[in-house]
């Protein structure tokens, strides 16, 4: 038990000071550094901490604001064709916004979004649902239908953190892309629903989960295949690649995908909220920022 006790200790605390790295990189990427190649490193580094810890952490402790995760999911549950580049491009818009917001917040006319224009039908409302959920978490209201305005004066702690939870999706999108092209080239077309309700119920990487998904596919087979033969005689099952649910939306690359065994993996428990700045964080996500900060 003091073992065990011990190894969850450690892991919190690795996980506390990958936030904290994180947020560092996501601050000087985001604030300090202009256009540059210094810059894309930081970005590179920051994506790496990133797809370690969306790989370590359960669903609920990925995004700080509930509304991140709540449009994530509506939008691949509800979009009859939704699309990862898409969505991770739609994400990078959202990031964008609040970042104008953070470096030139003198900037009227980055106080005003019209949700009728074309950059933002084009390249946010078609390809993500209820993207506005993520603008109200920075601070803005509807003035009409097809307005949203903020006024008063700007929090950078609300917009810093939607930039990062926008950053956040496109990285774990990357990493369902990964698992979607991966099944593709060994046989399988599964859905980005599949994978996004496994990820929701499991802890592990892009390996983890092609080695779980084409089990759970392969027993679905054969217990197809033994119905048809205790019920009907001997018979072939259909093919086997049509039985999965959409057709692929992405070239997969013609290398068979080498995956090692799963490792272990847990379960993911329920969310609770923190009320912080009249806005509801995510309270598992935020004490992974805090709980060692003053140690």
């Amino acid at each position: 038990m003091q073992s065990r006790n011990m190894a969850n200790f450690e892991l919190k605390y690795k996980l506390s000071k990958m936030w904290d790295e994180t947020l560092r990189l996501h601050n000087t990427y985001c604030l300090e550094i202009e256009d540059s190649i210094q810059k894309l490193e930081i970005l590179r580094k920051l994506e790496g901490t990133l797809k370690k810890l969306l790989c370590m952490v359960q669903q609920d402790r990925k995004f700080l604001f509930p509304e991140t995760l709540s449009v994530l999911k509506q939008s691949i549950k509800e979009l009859h064709q939704f699309n990862g580049d898409k969505a991770i491009s739609a994400f990078e818009a959202i990031n964008q916004y609040a970042t104008n917001l953070l470096t030139k917040p003198w900037r009227k006319e980055f106080r005003t979004i019209k949700l009728h224009s074309g950059f933002y039908h084009l390249n946010i409302k078609t390809n993500l649902v209820n993207a506005e959920k993520l603008f109200e978490a920075m601070g803005y209201r509807h003035l009409s239908k097809d307005t949203m305005v903020l006024n008063g004066p700007l929090c950078p702690e609300l917009v810093a953190s939607v930039s990062r939870d926008a950053i956040t999706a496109c990285f774990e999108l990357q990493i369902m892309q990964s698992i979607y092209v991966a099944l593709y080239a060994n046989g399988m077309t599964t859905s980005w629903l599949d994978i996004f309700c496994y990820r929701e119920t499991h802890i592990g990487g892009i390996s983890d989960a092609i080695v779980d998904l084409i089990r759970a596919y392969e027993k679905s087979s054969n217990q197809l295949r033994e119905d048809n033969i205790g019920n009907c005689g001997y018979r072939d099952v259909p093919n086997p690649n049509n039985s999965f649910h959409s057709a692929p939306q992405i070239e997969p690359n013609k290398m068979m995908y080498q995956f090692p065994m799963p490792s272990n993996k847990k379960n993911v428990n329920t969310t609770k909220m923190y009320e912080n700045s009249g806005r509801r964080y995510n309270a598992n996500a935020y004490k992974d920022y805090t709980v060692y900060r003053n140690k």
